[in-house]
């Protein structure tokens, strides 16, 4: 009994133990140890201090621009001419690290941040120069090294001795001129070669309508509503004036195929109108573009408010009267009929020519000859006499 009561305990630890193993084994697994500066890794998660950067593990992580890990997981910067696509933001081309950190123009030859890094002594616009370079508008930010490229037009230049500084400004050809937005009479004053409206401005400033006389010189105002543009190309003159928001259109008077063509917005009768004109049988068919002429007598105005159609014309006087009874048309007055004419009960076309004569017909034409007795009159062509067959 105690012999197999050692064998069952001996058992029961050999199983324990071999739990123990499998448990441990699986841990192993699951588990894999983080790795040290310098290792290859994919993620941040892999490495022991936390930082992934250039496939290695880092000892930071190494994102400024030309700044990278080498292999032994220290972040340094990285060597002069070289890219540096990693970082955020990127140094890329034409663009190249200096060996300092700092991300330049790549056509420089010899970049650098301090005089003790030229053989010249001179270091200017980041780049060793072959002098001082404080000559105003001139720079050294060049292949060569030598101060002879000009500094941009309308930009400034605080490196040299004078300074070209606001309100002047570098004109692209070494001189330093006026900035934009100072007072000037000739393009030649100005850094930036434009003057406009008086002012010196970033641009030829010629598009209708447009100003460059508010401050700092900027291509940005426009001309006041009704004002022409004799600088604009082409020019907003004659019978167009501008808007006020920097468009140029078709001033009260001008010919117009639709309302958008005119400052007033209006476009009525073919002209450009001061408002809609909708007051019966006036027009804007004028060169002053004023709701002021008649519609000439016996014509509509459909496009009145109320309309002037139908059954009503215009008498030329501005005013919109009924149309009276068409010829033909039973009458017993001549103030009914359209032509004025009331003969035989009948509106008549004109006045009766010769005696005896009748109108009473569709047409309110004298055709037929009067076979009664009544007599006809007054009618100036027609005596007062009795008709008979």
């Amino acid at each position: 009994m105690e012999t197999m009561r050692l064998r069952h305990q001996g058992l029961g630890l050999g199983l324990a133990l071999a739990a123990v193993v499998v448990v441990a084994s699986t841990a192993v697994a699951c588990r894999p140890s983080a790795g040290g500066l310098g290792t290859d890794c994919a993620t941040d998660t892999s490495c022991e201090s936390g930082h992934c950067s250039d496939g290695v593990c880092c000892d930071s992580a190494c994102d400024e621009p030309c700044y990278g890990c080498g292999d032994d997981g220290v972040c340094d910067v990285i060597p002069s001419g070289q890219e540096d696509l990693d970082a955020s933001p990127m140094c890329p081309n034409p663009y190249v690290c200096d060996g300092n950190g700092n991300c330049i123009d790549g056509s420089i030859l010899n970049p650098c941040t301090t005089p003790d890094e030229c053989d010249s002594g001179y270091c200017v616009d980041n780049a060793c120069c072959d002098s001082a370079g404080n000559i105003p508008c001139l720079s050294c930010a060049n292949a060569e090294g030598l101060s002879n490229s000009y500094v941009p037009a309308g930009a400034e230049d605080s490196n040299s001795t004078p300074t070209c500084v606001a309100p002047f400004a570098c004109d692209g050809a070494g001189h330093c001129k006026l900035g934009n937005g100072g007072d000037c009479s000739t393009g030649d004053e100005c850094g930036s070669g434009f003057c406009v409206d008086g002012i010196c401005c970033e641009s030829a400033c010629d598009e209708p309508c447009m100003l460059c006389a508010g401050g700092g010189g900027t291509c940005t105002y426009f001309v006041s509503a009704g004002g022409e543009d004799l600088e604009a190309d082409p020019p907003c003159v004659g019978n167009s004036a501008c808007d006020g928001n920097g468009i140029c259109l078709l001033m009260d008077g001008a010919i117009c195929g639709a309302a958008g063509d005119c400052i007033s917005g209006f476009c009525v009768d073919g002209v450009c109108c001061e408002s809609a004109c909708l007051t019966p049988c006036l027009s804007c068919d004028n060169s002053l573009g004023t709701c002021s002429s008649f519609v000439p007598d016996g014509d509509p105005d459909p496009g009145a408010n109320p309309p002037c159609d139908g059954n009503f014309h215009c008498n030329g006087a501005a005013v919109c009267e009924e149309i009276g009874l068409p010829p033909g048309t039973a009458c017993t007055s001549a103030a009914e009929c359209e032509s004025g004419h009331c003969e035989n009960s009948t509106c008549c076309m004109t006045a009766c020519p010769v005696p005896c004569l009748s109108c009473a017909n569709a047409q309110g034409i004298f055709t037929a000859s009067r076979t009664d007795s009544t007599p006809i009159g007054p009618i100036p062509n027609c005596a007062k006499v009795t008709c008979f067959m």
